[in-house]
């Protein structure tokens, strides 16, 4: 419900007065038709209608008292009240304060039902205490005062005061609510006091003129001379009392790092409060445009609100122009006042301060109190164009502070919003993390484009609000990634867990055109207690994301093992990182062979690594952590100038052999990888066509463009390429078409199972068949039996490896086989092989034992 506004309040006790005028009238008839109507002193002679002017010229002036620092405004109505008491009779004085009421009434121009509520109660007072004195005195059969004329006036006063204020009082309770009851009772206490002396000044007046005319005289002269000398004196508070505003005004308009409109209601409230009117407002510019209000503060019977600008016309307009703008009332005088605040380069004012509509007992505004306006006009120009810059600098800082925590593009928290959550909620209880990650969203990106990517991302953000519901915060953390955060005891995370679950399968697609591509996350949850960090919790959601990501669960909840793999890790990829530095890397060889003769042609290199404090570390183990922690660039130069070295000193024996060096995508992507190549080979001294680059067909190529950009400088160069474990992918025959390839390699999938599998044979016949039609060498690998040699044979493959014809061996197992240094023992030549001749030309060729066939033992994983 809104807040009851004072001119509301006012209007809804208007009926409350009316009635209350009424009843007073009644009582004031009353107490006229008592029967009294010889006055208590004097002998009736003096007129009544002397007295009306005299109580107008009461009801008008208005003696102000300064007591420490309080001001006491102070009438003198009660001095003819108390004379025409005594002078007159009932009938005579009531009529008298009447017309005398309404006349001074019509000086100050009160509001019709106030004025009307002040006459009655005029005449009600009047009524009152002459009824009271004739009721407490007889009149003097001499003409003289009475017998205890002193103590009947008093009591006669203090109930007259005492009905006044309890009037007012009541009219205060109707129009405005119930008022304070100690300042009741000081405005009382005062009214009586006040009231005391002024009737005691007018008995004073009584005696005097009864006892000896003339001395009123010198009286009169005191009196004068004590009113001009109040005159003076209030004069000169009244000026120490601007000063006093104005220096109090300055005080709180250098309020430091206050806002526009903290400045703009202080600013109201004190000009108000100085100069006495019921209308203050202040306006000021749009930065952007001078001349034009921003809007109004507005501060009156109804309190401090904003106002939309003055419409055109407006009588304060005028102001905006620099100049000060008077309005005149019905009589002339000032009803209102416009000043300009400031100004600005171009001459106009940065905003209008406007007064008006002055209390009536104030009368109108005066050239002392216009000078005052445009002084504090002055100062708070300054202190506005201040305020203004303060409020620029505070928007500033504020949307840099929510940018900082803010996802521009979905306008969800970042990263840094869902940590500052997260620690707030980490210090009242425990709180569940659940960090999401779309699923090879780099194919929409690619395929639909990045506005179609950055739409479905914003429907993601959408769906995840949605769903998660209004207890929850969503952040986009960046890319592709989100996160919820739910708050409450632990136990909610299993039902977190079933929630993300139904959230992973709800994914809104992604859509363009006609073309709709539907969306797949993996996710990670942990759950965190009071008193632990964000970061914290926030890493052990991500250690479950990278271990759901591993096993393509969907949704993997962080537990004990996730923290120990992640740590193995983070250890093995600092030890890798020295050991590629330190070259403390092994390359072994497998030796590429001819089926029918066994003949060495080349071999492949693959890398080993034995760890002094993780002893042998699998491939499968650090070639992906290479991978993830962007090593592969300088592990694959390291294998490159190792292989290349060796096959630099074996070409010394075998000028045609070959080395393959498996080549990662992501080396595709690195514009130096060309010159990594041409600087390795340059170093060894061989010749780049005895250097095959194997890209693996099952790894995806992120950026073709890029990396048929680097496959076609690395071929330009005379590189061989090869695409490696053909048949595995998904774009087998794309890639022989795309690929500036050489030479294909089977996979041992296929290899391996062709004698037993019809589909197996089926596909490396068709492989083998396909890579003679265009031209390609074709390559077997994983050859474990003599039977399948024979087979490949048969089918027209020109080179197998496997551990058939050669396991995996360091490179001085290469040396020994190829004589460099150590003389080949007889045993190991293949059956019906001449040995070799004398020198390092010698032709070489691997050792097979004729009765059998090596065991059947796959090798560890390639360096991709």
């Amino acid at each position: 419900m809104d807040q009851e506004t004072p001119r509301r309040r006012r209007a809804r006790g208007a009926p409350a007065v009316v009635v209350l005028s009424a009843v007073l009238a009644g009582l004031t008839g009353v107490l006229l038709a008592w029967p009294d109507d010889v006055p208590l002193l004097g002998d009736g002679s003096l007129p009544w209608w002397v007295l009306v002017p005299v109580v107008a010229l009461a009801e008008v002036v208005v003696v102000r008292l300064h007591v420490r620092g309080d001001t006491l405004s102070l009438s003198f109505t009660e001095v003819p009240l108390v004379v025409g008491a005594l002078l007159l009779t009932p009938g005579e004085l009531v009529p008298a304060v009447v017309l005398g009421s309404v006349l001074g009434l019509l000086r100050r121009r009160p509001p019709l039902l106030k004025a009307t509520l002040n006459v009655v109660l005029a005449a009600l007072e009047a009524a009152l205490a002459t009824t009271l004195l004739h009721a407490l005195l007889d009149p003097s059969p001499l003409g003289g005062p009475p017998a205890g004329l002193a103590p009947a006036v008093l009591v006669t006063t203090v109930a007259v005061v005492l009905t006044g204020a309890l009037v007012v009082a009541a009219a205060i309770v109707a129009t405005a609510g119930l008022p304070d009851a100690r300042v009741v009772l000081d405005a009382a206490v005062t009214d009586v006091v006040a009231g005391l002396a002024k009737a005691s000044a007018a008995l004073l007046l009584v005696v005097l003129a009864d006892w000896s005319p003339t001395l009123l005289l010198p009286l009169a002269a005191l009196l004068a001379v004590l009113g001009a000398a109040h005159t003076r004196h209030a004069r000169l508070v009244r000026d120490h009392e601007r000063l006093e505003h104005l220096h109090r005004v300055s005080s709180r308009l250098q309020a430091p790092g206050a806002s526009t409109e903290e400045l703009s209601r202080a600013l109201l409230a004190e000009v108000r409060d100085v100069l006495g009117v019921r209308r203050v407002e202040v306006a000021w510019q749009v930065p952007d445009g001078p001349g034009r209000p921003q809007g109004r503060l507005v501060l009156d019977d109804d309190g401090t609100r904003f106002a939309p600008p003055a419409p055109p016309g407006h009588w304060a307009s005028a102001a905006w122009a620099g100049r000060e703008v008077v309005r005149r009332g019905p009589g002339g005088g000032r009803s209102g006042v416009a000043v300009p605040l400031g100004h600005a380069g171009d001459g106009t004012g940065v905003g209008v301060l406007v007064v008006a509509d002055r209390l009536r007992a104030r009368g109108p505004l005066r050239q002392g109190d216009v000078r005052l306006l445009r002084l504090l006009a002055g100062q708070a120009g300054v202190a506005l164009q201040r305020a203004r810059l303060v409020d620029l600098l505070r928007r500033e800082a504020e949307l840099q502070e929510r940018a900082a925590v803010t996802d521009a593009l979905t306008g969800l928290p970042n990263r840094g919003g869902l940590l500052r959550v997260l620690d707030e909620a980490l210090a009242e209880g425990p709180a569940t993390v659940v960090v999401l990650d779309l699923d090879g969203f780099a194919d929409v990106n690619e395929a639909l484009g990045h506005d179609v990517g950055d739409e479905a991302l914003r429907a993601v953000g959408r769906h995840l609000v949605a769903a998660a519901g209004d207890d929850a915060v969503v952040a986009r953390l960046g890319d592709d990634e989100f996160a919820l955060l739910l708050r409450g005891c632990p136990e909610r995370s299993a039902k977190a867990a079933e929630g993300v679950e139904r959230l992973l399968r709800t994914l809104p697609p992604a859509r363009a055109g006609g073309v709709v591509v539907d969306l797949a996350a993996t996710a990670g949850l942990a759950t965190g207690v009071r008193g632990e960090t964000a970061a914290e919790v926030f890493r052990r959601a991500e250690t479950a994301l990278a271990a759901a990501g591993g096993d393509r669960t969907g949704l993997r909840v962080w537990s004990t093992v996730d923290e120990l793999a992640t740590s193995r890790r983070l250890a093995v990829v600092q030890a890798l990182r020295r050991a590629i530095a330190a070259g403390e890397l092994q390359v072994a060889y497998q030796p590429v062979v001819e089926p029918g003769t066994l003949r060495l042609s080349g071999a492949e290199a693959l890398v080993r690594w034995t760890d002094p404090v993780h002893d042998v570390v699998p491939p499968d183990e650090f070639v992906p952590l290479a991978e993830r922690s962007g090593l592969v660039p300088a592990l694959t130069s390291f294998v490159l100038r190792r292989a290349l070295g060796d096959l630099a000193r074996w070409r010394t024996v075998l000028p045609g052999m070959t080395v393959s060096v498996n080549l990662s995508p992501r080396c595709l992507q690195d514009p130096g990888v060309v010159d990594v190549v041409a600087d390795a080979l340059a170093e060894a001294g061989v010749p780049p066509a005895s250097l095959v680059l194997e890209i693996t067909e099952t790894a995806e190529l992120a950026d073709l463009e890029r990396s048929l950009l680097a496959l076609g400088e690395l071929r330009a160069l005379g590189v061989r390429l090869s695409v490696d474990d053909f048949g595995t992918g998904h774009s087998s025959l794309a890639y022989l078409q795309v690929l500036p390839v050489g030479e294909v390699k089977i996979d041992r999938t296929f290899v391996g199972s062709m004698l037993v599998d019809r589909g197996s044979a089926a596909i490396v016949g068709a492989a083998v068949r396909l890579g003679q039609d265009l031209g390609l060498h074709v390559v077997a690998e994983g050859v474990e039996d003599e039977e399948t040699l024979a087979r490949l044979g048969a089918l027209g493959v020109r080179a197998v490896q496997g551990y058939h014809t050669g396991r995996p061996a360091p490179a001085a197992d290469m040396d020994r086989r190829l004589g460099l240094g150590v003389p080949v023992p007889r045993r190991s030549l293949a059956a019906g092989a001449a040995p070799p001749a004398a020198g390092p030309s010698a032709p070489a060729a691997l050792p097979v034992p004729p009765d059998a066939a090596p065991p059947v033992v796959r090798p560890g994983p390639e360096l991709p």
